[in-house]
């Protein structure tokens, strides 16, 4: 029974996921807004197919609570799969069977079912209806999959690397039908993919997965706001060691010049802070930074934290 009474589509807290004695997620929460486009980032490892595979009750998650549509986490209402598209990399066809036959195979079980849009997605994909789709490339099997999770015009739509091992022009066209579709009406978007540029292009909001659990899930927009490349000349040199935390890759290039990268950044008073701790200033540049570019600051900030302190060298 769809009890949906808020803005969230997703809204799942404390997630749990275990194979064997492997915690795959841990205390994970999740919410996507509707009619929002979110990324899901993280290494390899970090969980995100698993929590991809529980909002689509092909996993059953080992604790926690929340809603996907409305409906409760592991519902097997009919009803919520006829809202819900989901397309994986692994996902796998059935290869003897035409695409022309497995549309006709999945038309009667989605009352949504949108003739005239299956056509469009067809002839804009431009795929053969009576190729079998074990005799297509990689990029028109994944095309074909996106037709058959989109055809009935689903409410949420569930993406896993779907650009992944793809060439550059199959990547675009997939792209293209995307954006498109994202323009064109009341869809909710969750994407996986390492081919963050893409990312970047199609979502507006961003999760960072690390050990199974969300470290980060914002806005694209305020995220790139609150981070920026900072690189400061000082009036004086300075020695000091306590920055705060929120400065990432502190790095002194001689003692009156630094560089860092700024996670709290405040448009209204850009240099507060920044003076507040070093004191007068030369100079000062500040860059915005792509979502590629923050997330590699967050990779390595991690690796950094991560590496053992060298011991302090004795007399």
């Amino acid at each position: 029974m769809n009890t949906e009474t808020n803005d969230h589509v997703i809204d799942v807290r404390g997630i749990g996921m275990n194979f064997g004695a492997f915690p795959a997620l841990s205390g994970l929460n999740l919410q996507v807004r509707r009619g929002s486009a979110m990324a899901l980032l993280g290494e390899n490892g970090a969980g995100k197919t698993t929590t991809l595979r529980i909002l689509t009750n092909i996993y059953r998650a080992s604790s926690g609570t929340g809603s996907v549509l409305g409906y409760p986490l592991g519902s097997d209402d009919t009803s919520l799969f006829q809202k819900l598209g989901y397309v994986s990399e692994n996902q796998r066809l059935p290869l003897r069977w035409t695409l022309q036959g497995l549309l006709d195979y999945l038309k009667p079980q989605y009352p949504t079912w949108d003739d005239a849009f299956c056509e469009e997605l067809i002839e804009n994909f431009e795929l053969p209806r009576n190729r079998q789709l074990g005799h297509m490339s990689r990029g028109m099997q994944m095309k074909a999959s996106l037709i058959s999770s989109l055809a009935y015009r689903p409410e949420l739509l569930l993406l896993d690397e779907p650009f992944s091992g793809l060439d550059p022009l199959v990547r675009e066209e997939l792209i293209d039908g995307i954006l498109e579709l994202m323009d064109g009406g009341n869809w909710t978007l969750l994407l996986s993919s390492h081919d963050i540029h893409e990312v970047e292009r199609l979502c507006d909001a961003v999760t960072v997965i690390e050990n199974g659990s969300v470290v980060l899930s914002e806005p694209l927009d305020d995220l790139q706001t609150r981070f920026r490349k900072c690189s400061v000349q000082l009036a004086d040199a300075c020695e000091r060691k306590d920055f705060p935390a929120d400065w990432l890759l502190v790095e002194r290039h001689d003692p009156t010049r630094w560089s860092f990268v700024e996670t709290r950044h405040d448009p209204a008073a850009p240099l507060t802070r920044i003076q507040e701790f070093f004191g007068p200033l030369t100079a000062h540049e500040s860059q915005s930074l792509s979502l590629r570019e923050i997330y590699l600051v967050l990779a390595k900030d991690k690796k950094q934290r991560r590496r053992p302190r060298k011991p302090a060298a004795t007399a």
